[in-house]
């Protein structure tokens, strides 16, 4: 067994299980809150989920996922935008990621992969369903679909995303920046 650490998913420990044909599920307190598992199938791709609570409301979320402060404030650091095409640039990586900006507003921001690279992100959708938490503030359910069954780098882009969605929840409930990706 082979648990990838999710850093906002409870405690030390938990996260998701390598097994199964679609190889991660979810263990812990989180598997009542994502049924089906972090990682589900779609037909004949595999989407990535996350779910979270943010203590600010919808304008602040998606400000965070959608100005150029928003999102340097948590992801990197080098971010542009032409027209609705964002390019993520990060350290090491030979071009940018380009993500095609489809939706934007206080009920889901939508991303579709339109670059070449990273080749395993080829045709994939990021998307952030934004909705009110029920103790009050945002609730961010995330998906990144549109994975191929079996791909390889799943577990780096669960483990990655779960890391990014706690830097995603401490700047939009803080405003203080700290990228994941700086240098």
């Amino acid at each position: 067994m082979l648990l990838v650490p999710f850093g906002l998913f409870g405690e030390p420990g938990q996260g998701v299980e390598l097994r199964g044909p679609h190889g991660l599920e979810v263990v812990g307190e989180w598997a009542q809150r994502l049924p089906v598992g972090a990682v589900e199938p779609l037909g004949s791709v595999l989407a990535q989920r996350n779910e979270t609570d943010i203590a600010g409301d919808r304008a602040t979320v998606l400000e965070a996922l959608n100005t150029h402060d928003g999102l340097t404030g948590w992801w990197t650091k080098d971010v542009n935008r032409k027209d609705e095409v964002l390019f993520f640039n990060f350290p090491g990586i030979p071009e940018p990621f380009q993500l095609r900006r489809e939706q934007a507003d206080e009920d889901a921001v939508v991303w579709v992969n339109i670059g070449a690279f990273p080749p395993h992100w080829a045709g994939t959708t990021i998307t952030w369903n934004l909705s009110d938490a029920p103790g009050g503030g945002t609730r961010v359910a995330f998906s990144h679909s549109g994975f191929p069954d079996g791909e390889a780098e799943l577990p780096m882009i669960s483990e990655t995303w779960g890391t990014l969605m706690t830097r995603l929840k401490d700047y939009a409930e803080t405003g203080k920046a700290n990228p994941f990706f700086t240098t």
